[in-house]
């Protein structure tokens, strides 16, 4: 019954490599975003290689972690995504 959350897992990783490929970085940090990205992916793919489908959904959400703050990184300073609006002055 280890066959669903193999499929599983493998529809993680491929969302989660197209996810990146959707977002441009700056360029000094994007060689290094993509470096520790595809990293976590190959271990990923790797765990699924050695049947270990908990460890490569563990890998697969340190990717998208990265994904996540590499794509933040990136917006224009000011605009990120505020959880309360600015008080007025």
């Amino acid at each position: 019954m280890k066959i669903p959350a193999i499929r599983s897992a493998a529809a993680c990783l491929l969302l989660a490599a197209f996810a990146l490929g959707q977002s441009p970085a700056r360029a000094g940090s994007e060689e290094e975003c993509d470096r520790l990205y595809t990293g976590y992916l190959e271990k990923a793919k790797q765990a699924l290689l050695d049947k270990k489908p908990d460890d490569a959904v563990a890998f697969l959400l340190k990717a998208s972690a990265i994904a996540q703050s590499c794509a933040e990184a990136e917006k224009p300073g000011g605009q990120g995504d505020r959880k309360t609006p600015a008080l007025p002055a």
